[in-house]
């Protein structure tokens, strides 16, 4: 038998401390408005409720939407917009949409996020199972008014080994008529345990694959979504993946962290991103996870050269033993100075760029990043109508 709906209620536009509905919010960004709607189900003489609810910025853009359907698991999604321009004439709209499931045995310990202040650095989404990730690319070229669908997505990110990444370009939009031209399409699965391609799963429609970029495996990945993995990238390839250090992809800053991306905090060996910073591009999140990568090393030699003890060192005795090598006795101590002499960004900005483990992870930064834009050429040409900045 068919469901029947019955609308029971619909509110549009709630101040946000007005809101008195009980949605669980995965956003750490604080909306301006919410609608709620709620519906009665009837099947077979069942009746449930159904309710969605969306929040929305200042500006009016969806921040989260949120699905509390009676005995099904809460299901939230999480937007991110962007806009960007390529060449002269075109400006595409691109939005993330991160979608998570929780089951609701599990809502009560989700709810001890906003009551435990140990759990205050670690994200809301952590307990949650992550169902999809899609980014929309809506290009629009002013001068010839052609309009054109790009999407990448991640699928099936529960089977971790065998994850998909897709690449599509559908077919344009000339004078409101969609027309007859196949997609382009590239898919490939991709084992997250090492964000390694499997060669045997490529599946390529009027397309190439980038064989030559190291980075094709984090390209469809969001900005959101990409920070731990991107971060574990450059850390490994440092050197450091035996000392686990921990990325955390949303961290509340403290008041002297706020004009930065991210921060490396030694005292626990862990890589926090700021959660009220929106990056502006891959591009910078990848400078930013090298950069931050690179903070790992200088501290790891710190506390070998210096002897401390703290929560990361307790956490890895045997790495951190005493240097023998005179060159890297000499490498740390130019670090242990840079480190005793810190100056933060927020107390003068001129003296943190001169500090010197701040210029070093500064350089290295830059080398990721334009290998990052070296390597997606490829990609690029393939797919013209998806913004640089966020592949």
């Amino acid at each position: 038998m068919k469901p029947v709906y019955t609308l029971l209620s619909k509110v549009e536009s709630i101040p946000y401390f007005r809101y008195r509905g009980h949605a669980l919010r995965l956003s750490s960004q604080i909306p301006a408005f919410a609608d709620e709607v709620n519906v009665l189900q009837k099947v077979n003489n069942i009746i449930s409720v159904r309710t969605v609810t969306t929040f929305y910025d200042s500006k009016g853009d969806i921040i989260e939407r949120s699905f509390d359907f009676s005995g099904k698991p809460y299901r939230n999604r999480l937007y991110s917009k962007y806009e960007n321009k390529i060449g002269k004439d075109e400006f595409v709209t691109s939005t993330s949409i991160r979608e998570y499931s929780l089951p609701r045995s599990r809502s009560d310990l989700y709810k001890q996020f906003d009551k435990d202040p140990q759990m205050v650095h670690i994200p809301r989404y952590a307990i949650w199972d992550n169902i999809k990730n899609v980014t929309n690319h809506v290009s629009k070229n002013i001068k010839n008014g052609i309009t054109i669908l790009s999407q990448t997505s991640v699928s099936d990110i529960s089977k971790i080994s065998r994850v998909l990444h897709t690449f599509k370009e559908f077919a344009p939009i000339v004078n409101n008529k969609l027309q007859n031209t196949k997609p382009k399409v590239l898919k490939f699965r991709v084992n997250e345990h090492k964000y390694e391609v499997l060669p045997e799963t490529i599946v390529s429609e009027g397309v190439k694959f980038p064989k030559n970029d190291s980075f094709i495996a984090y390209r469809a990945l969001d900005i959101n979504s990409a920070k731990e993995p991107l971060t574990d990238r450059f850390i490994n390839k440092r050197g450091l993946k035996s000392l686990k250090i921990n990325v955390v992809p949303e961290y509340i800053p403290k008041e002297d962290e706020k004009g930065v991306a991210a921060v490396f905090y030694g005292d626990d060996g862990s890589v926090r991103f700021n959660g009220e910073y929106k990056f502006p591009s891959k591009i910078k999140l990848v400078g930013t996870a090298s950069h931050e990568a690179e903070h790992g090393w200088h501290y790891f030699l710190y506390y070998r050269n210096n002897g401390e003890t703290n929560l990361w060192t307790i956490r890895n005795p045997r790495k951190f033993k005493k240097i023998k090598s005179k060159a890297l006795k000499r490498e740390a101590a130019r670090y242990a100075k840079s480190i005793d002499n810190y100056t933060s960004i927020d107390t003068d900005i001129k003296l943190y760029r001169k500090n010197y483990i701040e210029v070093c992870a500064g350089k290295a930064a830059l080398r990721a990043e334009k290998d990052y834009i070296k390597e997606g050429k490829t990609l690029h040409k393939d797919f013209p109508h998806i913004p640089p900045e966020l592949i």
